[in-house]
């Protein structure tokens, strides 16, 4: 009779029941219908019907939810005196604006430095009577202090239904240019570029198990994908500035109860970047010359969290949704006239509701 059990993959019932036949018996499979044809003599049948009632079961199906999270944590850090305010270090406005008000100051109000020899020219020139205003308020001198943002990406949420003990797969992935690869031909003279790609993204892979109480025995193993500015040097100018593939990945064997939700983290990539911003001249002189410098030390570091959490499927879900249930029909029911239709007409009162 058919089953829930595979008949064609892997050690199927078949197989198991030729262990149990007489040197009479024998097992035909029928793929199409899922099912087994078996004969034998008569004392043997007991035993046989015993086996197929035992390994014969429907298979379960499993819901697996998943979503994975990328958490970022950025922070910064400024060491010594940061001189004006904006990205050019203002110290004060002048107006109207006829010199420079940053440091080193070419002119002020017109005005050369001392040391030039147009200053004697210049000292009695009309431009230093001019009126105006002169606001300070932008002169500052900051030391910054430890700054902290976080940022949380959802990379996925998928949702795939799979069957007991079977792999669900989940690939969210792309074929990343990381580099160029020349080739040069010698007869004719001439180079070629074709771009190397890298398969960046998130893979999901999870294997669930329904055990006898309920639970849910599960291999996971996720694995993040991306790519990153290479630190190779003297790349030739011609030349795009490769990328190297970076992969976080986990793999855990767990154990959890029906609809209840598993979550992975760890999974941390951290990098720093350093930045330095001086004062000219000033910023030379030996010990006082700390005064003018400003460091900026960027340290961002980011978590892959992966929450997946499974469920037990006893019926299709499509039929779940409906709130009931077509019970199955053989090959020759279906064949009989008005069935097809009568199962349609069903299903259309079960969405229908009451």
């Amino acid at each position: 009779g058919g089953g829930g059990g595979s008949l064609s993959e892997g050690i199927g019932i078949d197989t198991v029941l030729k262990e149990l036949l007489s040197e009479h018996g024998d097992v035909v499979v029928d793929t199409r219908t899922n099912s087994l044809i078996v004969t034998d003599i008569r004392d043997n049948f007991p035993r046989i019907e015993a086996a197929l009632a035992a390994l014969d079961i429907r298979t379960h199906q499993i819901m697996v939810d998943a979503e994975v999270i990328e958490t970022t944590l950025s922070k910064a850090k400024d060491l010594g005196f940061e001189w004006g305010t904006g990205s050019e270090g203002t110290l004060f406005t002048l107006t109207p604006a006829i010199g420079s008000t940053k440091f080193p100051f070419r002119t002020v109000a017109g005005i050369p430095l001392v040391n030039s020899k147009k200053f004697a020219e210049t000292i009695a020139d009309s431009a230093i009577t001019t009126k105006g205003t002169l606001d300070f308020s932008q002169a500052q001198a900051l030391l910054q202090a430890l700054e902290t943002d976080t940022d949380t990406k959802i990379l996925a949420r998928p949702k795939v239904l799979t069957l007991d003990n079977e792999s669900a797969i989940i690939r969210l992935t792309a074929d990343e240019a990381v580099g160029f690869a020349t080739t040069s031909v010698a007869q004719t003279s001439t180079t070629t570029s074709e771009p190397e790609r890298e398969r960046t993204g998130v893979v999901l892979v999870v294997t669930p198990q329904v055990n006898d109480d309920g639970y849910i025995t599960m291999l996971v193993e996720p694995s993040v994908t991306k790519t990153v500015a290479s630190k190779l040097t003297n790349v030739p100018a011609t030349l795009t500035t490769p990328r190297d593939p970076k992969t976080r990945t986990a793999r855990a064997l767990v154990r959890v109860r029906n609809g209840d939700t598993l979550v992975i983290g760890g999974l941390i990539d951290r990098d720093e970047s350093e930045s330095l911003r001086r004062v000219p001249v000033l910023s030379g002189i030996p010990f006082f010359g700390e005064a003018f410098k400003n460091v900026e030390v960027t340290n961002s570091a980011s978590e892959l969290i992966v929450f997946i959490t499974p469920r037990i499927l006893d019926e299709a879900p499509s039929q779940m949704a409906m709130g009931g249930s077509v019970g199955p029909m053989s090959l020759r029911e279906q064949e009989r006239t008005g069935v097809r239709q009568e199962a349609m007409e069903d299903s259309l009162n079960l969405l229908e509701g009451p």
